[in-house]
């Protein structure tokens, strides 16, 4: 949980790079997207899996993006 302001600010200077990811959802943990697919379930645990963190999930809509952080007991 400490890095996520790593990953916040990851994602803020890298918006163009994300346009290529509309309509999905994207796992990141420090500056790698580790995870991509169509649900926030499927790529959660896709990114965990594959970094052994838990990853900072965002939505990339066409015009904005949303994003969802879980803490160690799977709270948002």
């Amino acid at each position: 949980m400490k890095n996520s302001s790593i990953e916040f600010r990851w994602f803020a200077s890298h918006a163009k790079e994300l346009r290529k990811y509309a309509g999905k959802h994207i796992a990141v943990v420090g500056s790698e997207v580790v995870a991509v697919g169509d649900t926030f379930k499927e790529v959660f645990e896709k990114g965990k899996e594959k970094s052994g963190k838990i990853p900072l999930v965002g939505f990339i809509p066409r015009k904005n993006t949303v994003f969802y952080k879980i803490d160690e007991n799977g709270s948002a």
